[in-house]
């Protein structure tokens, strides 16, 4: 974090002991015992604000520990609990989930969260949000690049990402619009219980009760589209592990009935607008999901940079 450099497994102590050698080793000792501190206490605090708590938890299940040396960096410079600090964490955190889900490259991640720090040593005049936010809005290359909205709404629409993401990371998706579609509602807490699991709306044996719509000229193989548009954003959902034994192949009608009398998940009481459930409607809502996952993770056009507020 204070080289802003690569250090190699092999060479921890050669380059800790270098860099030390420089330098005063009591301020050396009493650096590492406070960023060490307040890493600990963000990693194991029970008492963060929500949006960190959320980075945290999010950058464990994405395996994100790439992120750790700009975290050090905010921490030794910021409380947790300042508006800057969080801003600077959220922007990151968008950064990563939406290259997540459209499927962009990891394979840059390291040197470029090296920039990152170098970026954030050159300017300590300007508010550190500011500083992240305008580093990656800024960053052009295809392994870096911040997807806007206009590609997750392609990415919502075509890509099966039931199939390309763990479930951890398909459920911290669902989980963070699900949040979002509750933010400004009266319902009581914020946050999705834990023990959900993830449900086909059509199901994966739709052959049972869902029949195929008549080949046409745009689909000569209403079958094989299928396949593939039941593994879509839209078509997917959250509920309990025995709503979920419940719901299984059942046909639609059956399907809205039991989510709208035994579910309170905004994704869930979303679904009962639909009178039918097919090619069609998965694709509406897949837009749908697309505009509210906007809002929970602003892309790098978005106005809310402009004048963020932390919650």
């Amino acid at each position: 974090m204070r080289k802003a450099d690569e250090v190699s497994a092999s060479k921890v102590f050669i380059g800790f002991k270098e860099y030390a050698d420089s330098k005063d080793v009591i301020e050396v000792v009493r650096d590492v015992k406070s960023v060490l501190g307040k890493y600990r206490d963000f990693q194991t605090s029970d008492s963060l604000i929500a949006r960190n708590k959320r980075f945290r938890d999010r950058m464990q299940v994405m395996q994100m520990g790439v992120v750790t040396p700009v975290l050090l960096r905010l921490l030794a410079s910021h409380d947790q609990s300042d508006q800057r600090f969080v801003q600077a964490l959220y922007a990151l955190e968008s950064f990563m989930v939406r290259r997540m889900v459209c499927r962009r490259t990891t394979k840059d991640y390291n040197s470029m969260m090296q920039s990152l720090l170098r970026a954030l040593d050159a300017d300590e005049t300007s508010a550190v949000d500011n500083v992240v936010v305008n580093f990656l809005k800024e960053q052009k290359a295809d392994a870096r690049i911040w997807p806007d909205d206009y590609e997750v709404r392609k990415c919502f629409r075509t890509e099966p990402v039931y199939r390309q993401l763990t479930r951890g990371r398909l459920r911290l998706v669902l989980e963070g619009i699900e949040e979002q579609m509750r933010d400004g509602s009266d319902m009581e807490g914020t946050l999705v219980r834990p023990n959900l699991t993830i449900e086909h709306v059509m199901p994966q044996a739709w052959p049972t009760n869902w029949p195929l719509p008549a080949p046409s000229e745009d689909m000569e193989d209403p079958g094989r589209h299928r396949n593939h548009v039941i593994h879509t954003i839209g078509n997917l959902t959250l509920t309990n592990f025995r709503l979920n034994a419940r719901l299984s192949n059942a046909p639609w009608e059956s399907k809205k009935q039991t989510l709208n009398e035994h579910s309170g998940l905004f994704l869930n009481n979303d679904l009962a607008g639909y009178e039918a459930w097919d090619e069609q409607a998965i694709a509406a809502r897949s837009e749908r999901l697309a505009n509210v996952f906007a809002k929970a993770w602003p892309g790098p056009d978005s106005p809310y940079w402009d004048s963020p507020t932390a919650s």
